[in-house]
């Protein structure tokens, strides 16, 4: 379960829908009001634009977000930036035919575990904060970064190159892929946008503490709540780049 990272997706999807303006003015003041969601921050953030929410990981502002959504919306941004589904370098024929994964085991990330969910107000707002049935890899969520500084471009992540003989002879190749969706790519403003915004969690949102790295960097951190053997735990991730160019 993700958490707040999720919310890169739930911003993409507000943006090129142009459901939120980038200049639209949210209040936060603690609490959504419903469905039983609060903001982390009890007293609320006040008046913020979704960037400013983006970098304060504001739930009240990506529920109300999500809310505007539609699953099918969610959906399809998940699916351009990579992380419903696997992405992984792979070839249907290989030297002897059949098929190779490089990442054998990878599965695929969830938005809605039934598509009936999706038409339900309160499970998109718990959705677009990262949060009820929403599952990522760790191998998807780095690549979702990689997506955006490639202006919205899914790469196939790969662990070899090439392979070669004892000799030194090369014995196969295998290239750099994209894993490209059927619902299209995010925009080029859109994939500039959300790396910016990372950059901004680093210099003025929950993320300040990674200034006190060598390099300035840029991220967006994610805090889940779940219950693994009968008990309370907490995933917690941060994803991210750097150096941050000037």
């Amino acid at each position: 379960t993700p958490g707040s990272v999720f919310k890169t997706v739930t911003a993409a999807a507000a943006l090129e829908t142009g459901k939120v303006s980038e200049e639209e003015l949210f209040e936060c003041d603690g609490s959504y009001g419903k469905y039983g969601l609060s903001c982390w921050k009890k007293e609320g953030h006040g008046r913020l634009t979704l960037s400013e929410a983006y970098a304060q990981s504001c739930n009240v502002v990506f529920a109300a977000v999500a809310e505007r959504l539609t699953g099918e919306e969610l959906e399809a941004a998940a699916d351009r930036l990579g992380v419903n589904r696997t992405v992984g370098w792979n070839v249907h024929a290989f030297l002897d035919g059949r098929p190779l994964r490089q990442w054998e085991d990878e599965e695929a990330g969830t938005v809605f575990a039934e598509v009936a969910d999706s038409s339900d107000g309160g499970t998109r707002a718990q959705t677009g904060i990262g949060q009820r049935d929403v599952l990522l890899t760790p191998l998807a969520a780095a690549n979702l970064v990689v997506t955006l500084l490639h202006d919205g471009q899914v790469k196939a992540p790969r662990v070899v190159r090439e392979i070669r003989y004892a000799d030194g002879s090369r014995m196969a190749l295998l290239p750099e892929q994209r894993s490209a969706s059927p619902a299209g790519s995010v925009s080029r403003a859109a994939a500039r946008a959300l790396s910016g915004w990372m950059a901004d969690v680093v210099r003025t949102g929950t993320g300040h503490k990674l200034r006190q790295a060598r390099w300035d960097l840029a991220g967006k951190s994610g805090t889940a709540q779940v219950i693994t053997a009968g008990g309370e735990r907490e995933h917690q991730w941060v994803i991210g780049y750097g150096p941050v160019g000037k």
